[in-house]
């Protein structure tokens, strides 16, 4: 994995597992949109700082929606569950993770966050500007090579981060903590087993909630019942299948579809058309 890429980086695993070390502590990939793109709930545990240039889509950061237009920065702290759908178009992100752990072998920026009364959990989704982002993006590009120009615009970076926080006072922080704790037990449990035929009181006996109050819950966070969660993830997963050569049918089997009817109407709604109609655009050996 290199610092700096143009390649696109698609959770292959809802939680985003990177090979970030020493001399990999950050990332930044450019993401362009070529192709509708949507991205199931997912978490990390790098902090994360989108810069969206003209996008068309959604995103959605803590259970909380935000339209896409124009220019955008938005942060993801380590640990948030985040998600995206994003329309084919000419726009483009900047997309930079950091781990915070790889980091502070160089700079220690959750000390120097505690020095100034803060912790990263509070960073602002929202709120830095992107005119004033861009360029220190731009510097970490152009000064891959250069260890001194790299922490200085990573300093540069977090010293804007700062100055937008939120005041959530630690009651709020710890009734967030136990719905981000249930939300990614949930996601991890999906995942692990999306291939499968599970069911709502499959996932529901795992987490140890009756149907309703699960039912009320997720659908709070996330803005979708678990059905239509579970359905986002196998289809996610069908489209890296017919990307790599599968056939419709082999996609649909090993994505958690049993029935290819079933499968192709679902699909048909989550990516607007059929998957054979996917696969004729997207697989690697078209």
């Amino acid at each position: 994995m290199k610092r700096v890429s143009d390649v696109v980086i698609v959770p292959t695993d809802l939680e985003e597992k990177l090979d970030f070390n020493q001399e990999i502590p950050h990332t930044v990939h450019l993401k362009l949109f070529g192709t509708e793109d949507i991205v199931p709930l997912h978490y990390s545990e790098t902090i994360e700082i989108l810069l969206c240039d003209q996008l068309d889509g959604t995103l959605v950061i803590d259970g909380k929606s935000y339209r896409l237009f124009g220019h955008q920065v938005f942060v993801i702290p380590p640990l948030i569950v985040h998600a995206n759908h994003i329309k084919a178009g000419p726009g483009r992100m900047f997309v930079i993770k950091v781990s915070l752990e790889n980091l502070a072998h160089f700079i220690d920026i959750p000390a120097i966050l505690q020095y100034r009364g803060l912790t990263v959990s509070r960073l602002a989704h929202t709120g830095p500007v992107y005119t004033e982002i861009e360029p220190i993006v731009r510097h970490l590009i152009e000064h891959d090579d250069d260890i001194f120009a790299r922490m200085t615009a990573l300093i540069d970076l977090f010293a804007l981060l700062c100055r937008h926080t939120t005041d959530a006072d630690d009651a709020l922080e710890s009734v967030s903590r136990l719905k981000s704790s249930f939300l990614k037990a949930v996601i991890t449990w999906t995942l692990a087993h999306h291939p499968e035929p599970i069911s709502l009181t499959d996932v529901t006996h795992q987490v140890g909630y009756s149907k309703s109050h699960f039912c009320h819950l997720f659908k709070e966070l996330t803005h979708m019942t678990w059905t239509e969660y579970l359905h986002s993830v196998r289809i996610s997963a069908a489209c890296r299948y017919l990307q790599d050569g599968m056939t419709v049918s082999q996609a649909g089997e090993r994505s958690g579809f049993n029935n290819l009817s079933h499968f192709i109407r679902i699909f048909r709604q989550n990516r607007g058309m059929t998957p054979k109609a996917y696969r004729q655009q997207h697989a690697v050996d078209q």
